[in-house]
């Protein structure tokens, strides 16, 4: 009865894990910038990251099923709770949170620098996520630079 339960767990898991491997699948692929020329981000989502989620759930679904030790209905809902949270869990932490860590800044840096680029630069601003979508102003992150000849 045990083995028929871990079963039942996995595979509820393995579909929760396939669900949310397209969200996550198509978030990663976005901040990776893999062009959707002839289809090859939605290939990379389906071909790649769907049985990576299957395959994720099939072995957190088992594994929980063989820690909890409890018996019955109860035992199996509980082990069903805990493979789901791990599941969710795992998704939302490689989704991530790219509010401020993922934003790109355009640094302009001359090949050979003269003595008149190592002075600071103006402040550069970021215009846009590893999404490609715009930064707000309040968001925006700025730097600046001064480029500096390596001394031999």
């Amino acid at each position: 009865m045990r083995v028929l339960r871990a079963v039942f767990i996995a595979l509820i898991t393995a579909f929760v894990g396939c669900v949310l491997a397209f969200f996550v699948g198509d978030y990663l692929t976005r901040l990776a910038h893999v062009p959707e020329m002839e289809g090859q981000r939605g290939m990379t989502v389906f071909f790649l990251c769907v049985p990576l989620g299957i395959l994720a759930g099939l072995v957190i679904g088992i594994l929980s099923a063989i820690v909890v030790r409890r018996q019955g209905f109860a035992g199996f809902l509980v082990a069903q709770g805990w493979s789901l949270l791990i599941v969710c869990g795992l998704a939302s932490l490689l989704a991530g949170n790219e509010t401020v860590a993922s934003q790109f800044v355009g640094l302009i840096i001359p090949p050979t620098p003269r003595k008149e680029d190592e002075t600071w630069s103006d402040w550069i601003f970021a215009a846009q996520r590893a999404d490609l979508s715009s930064v707000s102003d309040p968001e925006r992150m700025a730097l600046r630079y001064r480029v500096r000849p390596i001394d031999d």
